[in-house]
């Protein structure tokens, strides 16, 4: 029941709450735990090791045991994990929305009603891929606004209570928060809305 409620109360968040945070920009794209992206496919094997090898040393050794488990093999990486590739209005670099795949299901890269996240841009040097910004929220959103060449990101995290709402935006170095609000509810409605200072 916690964790089908603070789903609902997420959902309640972004139509309630991200709308005014995100100062009128449209999400290009929203995710959810449990549901697949549209239009997902699995990303290029190089791309996925450069994820694996931004994991702790723990969840790497995690990872290689569910993989050998559902029977894949040692570094294809690529099949667990999902991919969408992000529209280049904005952007000098290719980027690319990485979350875990929901099916093969590792652990590892998703637990609880946390949904963690990699914003992957494409490079010319080598390696041809480096981490944007590694994230985690209950819902995220990939916005239409854009801060020295990269899209600003929408992360809302909830409990059965309240949700913590924010939005990030690249600095040209990494990505940080600027704007945070708490939706405090009650039986399921909104009760309020409260301005609070962001934490790095």
């Amino acid at each position: 029941m916690p964790l089908r409620k603070a789903r609902w109360i997420g959902i309640l968040a972004v139509v309630c709450g991200l709308d005014t945070l995100g100062a009128g920009a449209l999400p290009i794209l929203t995710v959810e735990t449990q549901q697949a992206m549209a239009g997902e496919q699995e990303p290029a094997p190089a791309l996925a090791k450069a994820v694996v090898s931004a994991l702790d040393e723990d969840d790497v050794v995690s990872l290689r045991q569910c993989m050998k488990e559902h029977g894949l093999p040692p570094n294809a990486y690529e099949r667990v994990f999902r991919g969408v590739a992000l529209p280049r209005v904005s952007t000098p670099q290719p980027l690319t929305f990485v979350r875990p795949a929901l099916e093969p299901f590792c652990a590892a890269l998703d637990g609880g009603h946390l949904l963690r996240y990699w914003l992957v841009a494409e490079i010319s040097d080598a390696p041809k891929y480096a981490i944007r910004h590694a994230g985690g929220g209950d819902t995220v959103e990939v916005l239409s606004s854009g801060t020295n060449g990269s899209f600003d990101l929408a992360e809302t995290n909830c409990t059965t209570t309240s949700c913590l709402s924010r939005v990030l935006k690249f600095d040209g170095r990494r990505y940080r928060p600027v704007q945070c609000e708490r939706q405090v509810y009650r039986n399921g409605k909104l009760a309020s809305t409260q301005t609070v200072a962001c934490e790095p």
